[in-house]
């Protein structure tokens, strides 16, 4: 099983802050990557209380929305055809 260790994105919550002071500061920007798979990525945000993700892995693109009535997952395929 593959696991990736979430850090802060202060640097992402810095420029939010700087462009929006009055935004929700509750707001959380996370970064990581699965260590066992080259190339991957991982971006977690908490947003008003809704978590919204964005995963690269195995040449896919995941996007995980719990404000999603519909599909919550949409994959996007990124092989070169």
């Amino acid at each position: 099983m593959n696991t990736a260790v979430l850090s802060q994105n202060k640097a992402l919550m810095a420029q939010i802050q700087e462009s929006n002071p009055l935004g929700d500061k509750a707001d959380q920007h996370y970064f990581s990557k699965y260590a066992d798979v080259e190339d991957s990525w991982v971006r977690i945000s908490s947003i008003a209380g809704e978590w919204q993700d964005v995963i690269s892995a195995f040449q896919q693109i995941y996007v995980i929305d719990s404000t999603n009535t519909g599909s919550d997952l949409l994959r996007i395929n990124t092989e070169n055809s």
